[in-house]
């Protein structure tokens, strides 16, 4: 049985019109069309498939493991309320790091995945689905969350931004963003640190910062011991 599983962003929604006047509104089949034709071109950007068939040729072509993979956020002039333009594309907010990924394939559970999975994953899950052995590092095998939706292997995530591209640290501009199950933290080269709970902030608004509790204190120190040990001060 070829089911999905979905790890989807609820916080944003395609742009229902063209942000652009230079853009021009297409149907449903005309882009179906389109991403068909370009998936080669674009492989590994939308979509990525491991085929078991050929490793196992006893296996029929429903061993086909098949994932669809955002790239980045919703751009700004297409965020809509509640969703702030200033917290989407090209931001370390949710809106510009938090993306849909979907797998479908043999023996994968129907349903949401609330885990936390991150685009690195997908060399340790394409290695082991391959029966290749992945070397230790970040990526995180997701194939366990295949048939066990309900689990939670990596505790947390870490991503940052930096410019000008090409120059060599330190940068003059470094962003730095970790989060958890439920709490994130955002650090930027010369600025005062954020810290969101996004189980009751799910579209960064308050800045707890302003005032913690006991328990929020323990997990920024939490989150803040993450960062020194990536090296960020």
């Amino acid at each position: 049985m070829a089911d999905s599983l979905r790890c989807a962003n609820p916080k944003r929604r395609p742009a229902e019109h063209p942000v652009s006047t230079r853009w021009t509104p297409l149907s449903e089949i005309t882009i179906a069309e389109r991403l068909a034709r370009h998936t080669t071109a674009c492989i590994g950007k939308w979509h990525l498939s491991v085929n078991l068939g050929t490793l196992h040729p006893n296996q029929c072509a429903i061993d086909w493991y098949s994932g669809f993979l955002g790239d980045n956020g919703t751009t700004p002039s297409a965020s809509t309320a509640p969703c702030l333009p200033s917290h989407a594309k090209s931001t370390l907010y949710e809106g510009g790091v938090n993306v849909p990924l979907i797998v479908r394939g043999p023996n994968v559970a129907q349903g949401a995945c609330a885990g936390l999975v991150f685009v690195v994953d997908l060399f340790a899950t394409i290695a082991e689905l391959g029966l290749s052995p992945a070397p230790r590092g970040d990526s995180v095998s997701m194939v366990p969350y295949f048939t066990q939706p309900t689990l939670s292997i990596r505790p947390s995530v870490y991503t940052e931004t930096f410019s000008p591209n090409g120059a060599a640290p330190p940068f003059p501009s470094h962003s730095r963003a970790v989060r958890n199950a439920r709490y994130k933290l955002i650090r930027r080269t010369g600025q005062g640190d954020q810290f969101f709970d996004l189980q009751v902030d799910p579209f960064e608004m308050t800045n707890l910062l302003l005032g913690l509790s006991a328990s929020e204190q323990i997990e920024y120190d939490a989150l803040i011991a993450q960062l020194v040990a990536l090296g960020v001060r």
